[in-house]
């Protein structure tokens, strides 16, 4: 039975480790694929009230950076999608404008994963400590089975 794995990724040491967790079972199993997900969540919180379906929003400068963080974050998917095939392991990527976990959640939901795969940590301990980590959310939302990946030395 081939599985399917959905993989948070954001080019941080632990996700390149979840990354080749991933490798490592897919290889093992003989078959399956990794669905790789980075995740860049916009936020309009510095918005006014009332102004948030106004065009003034979407001037050339707000729309030349949401196609920059698009990029990146496409750039980053192909890196580890790269990765993984190189291994000889089949892999998609999706880019999502919304938070990791919504992400990784609808993700593992619309490809019937068999696992959500996430490193520990991406953000800085300081951010992880005050909002909480990718990892932890997870922990309390999914339904589906986790793999979550310390980093090793």
């Amino acid at each position: 039975m081939a599985l399917t794995i959905v993989l948070g990724y954001d080019g941080s040491a632990c996700a390149k480790a979840a990354l080749a967790r991933c490798t490592d079972i897919l290889q093992e199993t003989r078959g399956g694929k990794v669905v790789v997900v980075v995740a860049y969540p916009l936020s309009v919180g510095y918005v006014p009230p009332g102004m948030t379906t106004s065009p003034m929003l979407m001037g050339p400068e707000l729309q030349q950076h949401v196609d920059m963080l698009e990029q990146s974050a496409r750039a980053q998917a192909e890196e580890a999608a790269v990765e993984l095939r190189s291994a000889g392991v089949e892999a998609e990527i999706e880019v999502a404008a919304e938070h990791a976990v919504d992400a990784l959640l609808d993700a593992a939901g619309r490809h019937q994963a068999d696992f959500i795969a996430v490193g520990t940590h991406g953000e800085g301990a300081i951010s992880g400590a005050l909002l909480g980590s990718t990892s932890y959310r997870l922990v309390h939302r999914s339904r589906v089975p986790l793999l979550i990946v310390p980093l090793r030395d």
